[in-house]
């Protein structure tokens, strides 16, 4: 028995779009966002009455400098916040019940640029967030462990000998980059009156676009503390590279498909005709003769319109990694200038740290 020629084709666009599926989901863990990430300072040590008394006095220096740079991002961003990280922190409820886990110390406007499903509870006002107020959010997975199957909210959180109040559970589901499954949200304003370190800082920020944000943002969060920029809406675009491509050709193999198919039946219908006209007048004939040619003609252009964004989608990243395009296409040495410089940064160290660097 013959089997059918389109099998392996639509076995091909099943898998492309399997494939295509799977590096989308993992393409919408990637934020938007400008990022800044920087070390922490350590906690500040000064002797008092013979005492060694530590104070986290950089961090709220950091802060403050960090308000005068966020009241300056509107022109540039819609959305800043600055974010503080401790891991392996542990977290206590009321019954001396203790676990691990991430501590994030949020500022304004953290939910806007990552947002998280609220199971119950509510988020975090603004003048809790600026002020520091001991409120806490967790994750479902901390509140299963902690507080078994308790209602959390009110509950008290302990962290570093401070008690916390919960008002708020939040679906968690793990993101890129994340290494602890349990979480907890506390005001970065609050931690930094404490004697609890952080280990890392980050600034977010959602750019406007055409507003030249991430060379205006750049510039300013350098200004605030030396770190690492990046711009996570290009690692989102290279992160759907591939299912870029696949879907390129996919949309090609169909509208090749198409233009075979309209050729076909165009064909058909014009065989048709010549077989009417033997035995009919033309003019008797005309209304279907235009009918077929407009038919033909709206067919033919939306084809060829599917071809012409389909070229342009798949050549959208060149807007977006303009440092891989050189000065002058059709020269040689600028398109091997252009690939030995981006290969060179690509390659070249990032920060050089040791125990003695960062003492």
């Amino acid at each position: 028995m013959r089997k059918p020629r389109h099998i392996p084709s639509i076995a091909l666009i099943v898998m492309g779009i399997c494939l295509m599926l799977g590096a989308s989901l993992i393409a919408q863990q990637a934020s938007p966002a400008l990022q800044h990430i920087t070390l922490a300072p350590a906690l500040a040590e000064e002797k008092k009455d013979d005492e060694t008394v530590r104070s986290n006095q950089p961090l709220q220096d950091l802060l403050r400098d960090y308000e005068t740079l966020r009241e300056e991002s509107g022109a540039y961003a819609s959305h800043m916040s600055i974010m503080g990280t401790m891991p392996d922190t542990d977290f206590i409820n009321d019954e001396q019940r203790k676990l691990a886990g991430s501590l994030i110390a949020i500022g304004e406007d953290h939910f806007s640029i990552y947002p998280r499903t609220l199971v119950s509870g509510r988020l975090p006002y603004a003048d809790e967030l600026r002020d520091g107020d001991r409120v806490a959010l967790i994750d479902e997975q901390l509140t299963l462990l902690l507080y078994r199957n308790s209602q959390p909210l009110g509950r008290p959180l302990i962290l570093n000998e401070i008690e916390y109040r919960i008002i708020g559970v939040l679906r968690q589901g793990s993101r890129i980059g994340e290494v602890s499954e349990y979480h907890a949200y506390v005001p970065i304003t609050q931690l930094a009156r404490e004697q609890l370190p952080l280990q890392t800082l980050t600034i977010s920020a959602l750019p406007i676009p055409g507003a030249g944000a991430f060379t205006a943002f750049d510039a300013a969060v350098k200004g605030w503390h030396a770190g690492d920029t990046m711009d996570l809406g290009k690692e989102a675009m290279r992160a759907w590279l591939p299912a870029r491509a696949l879907l390129f050709l996919v949309g090609l193999m169909l509208a090749l498909w198409g233009l075979r198919w309209w050729k076909l039946l165009v064909g058909r219908q014009i065989h048709v005709l010549k077989v009417l006209h033997e035995t009919e007048y033309l003019l008797r004939l005309l209304p279907r003769i235009i009918r077929l040619i407009l038919m033909a003609t709206l067919s033919f252009a939306c084809i060829i319109g599917g071809m012409y964004l389909l070229i342009l989608f798949l050549v959208q990243p060149v807007y977006t990694f303009t440092e891989w395009v050189p000065a002058v296409l059709v020269e040689w040495v600028e398109v091997t200038k252009t690939f030995w410089v981006n290969q060179t940064n690509a390659a070249k160290a990032i920060s050089l740290r040791s125990p003695e660097l960062l003492q």
